[in-house]
C-alpha cells in the first residue's frame, strides 16, 4: 500500500485572512486559497425558526458554510466538516 505523506506541523506563520473587499486568502499548504483569493460572504441560516436560534455563517467560495462562534476567551472559531479556523485570544484590550 502507498503511504500518505505525514501532515506537516502547523507553523505559527500560517494565516487565513478575510479582507474588507470580501476576499479570503491563506498561506496554508495545499489550500485552494493559496493559489487564488476566494470570495467570502455572511449568511444567516434560514432553517432556524426563532431569530435567537439563527446561526450566522460565513461562506468561502464554493465550500460548505463555516459556523461562526466565540470561545470563552472571546476569540473566534469558524468551522465546518472539513476545516476549523481560529484566532489567538487577544493579549491586550485598548480602551
Amino acid at each position: 500500500r502507498g503511504r500518505e505523506p505525514p501532515t506537516p506541523p502547523r507553523p505559527a506563520e500560517w494565516e487565513c485572512v478575510f479582507t474588507a473587499d470580501s476576499m479570503f486568502v491563506s498561506n496554508v499548504p495545499h489550500a485552494p486559497s493559496t493559489r487564488r483569493p476566494l470570495k467570502w460572504s455572511w449568511v444567516v441560516d434560514s432553517a432556524c425558526e426563532a431569530a435567537d436560534d439563527a446561526a450566522t455563517r460565513v461562506v468561502v467560495g464554493p465550500y460548505p458554510p463555516l459556523k461562526v462562534s466565540r470561545r470563552e476567551d472571546w476569540s473566534w472559531v469558524l468551522e465546518n466538516q472539513f476545516v476549523r479556523i481560529t484566532n489567538p485570544p487577544s493579549t491586550a484590550l485598548l480602551l
